[in-house]
């Protein structure tokens, strides 16, 4: 929820920009998802490292790119402003994507004995 909330807020910071017309307002978003990826990775310094965690994030990466500028083009249509549309969603898209891969590997509820045993250490019983 950091990423998308803190990317959001971005969205809401990219209104003045893009109001006058300044393509300033594009990296906006994309600041603020770094934002909300860094902060993510802030509160999560104590939580175990999760190791299933890195070919999750490429998944969710690849479907945060894919899927905004996908259903924007659907529901606005190759006439018309779809093409504009594709090159929003690519911005959300690639800006979610970013957060999500700074994000990190540590997660809550991964068990402490599955990332023992991952980073190569025995398990203390």
């Amino acid at each position: 929820m950091d990423i998308v909330g803190c990317g959001l807020l971005g969205g809401f910071a990219a209104v003045p920009f893009l109001a006058l017309h300044n393509p300033l307002g594009f990296a906006t978003v994309l600041v603020g998802c770094i934002f909300g990826g860094l902060v993510y990775r802030f509160r999560s310094r104590d939580w175990p490292h999760d190791p299933s965690i890195p070919r999750r994030q490429l998944w969710y990466s690849a479907l945060a790119v894919i899927l905004p500028p996908g259903v924007l083009f659907l529901l606005a249509g190759p006439r018309g402003q779809g093409p504009g549309f594709i090159v929003i969603g690519l911005v959300i898209g690639v800006s979610v994507a970013v957060g999500i891969l700074i994000s990190g590997t540590r997660r809550l509820n991964a068990t402490r004995e599955a990332a023992e045993q991952s980073d190569g250490r025995e398990s203390r019983t």
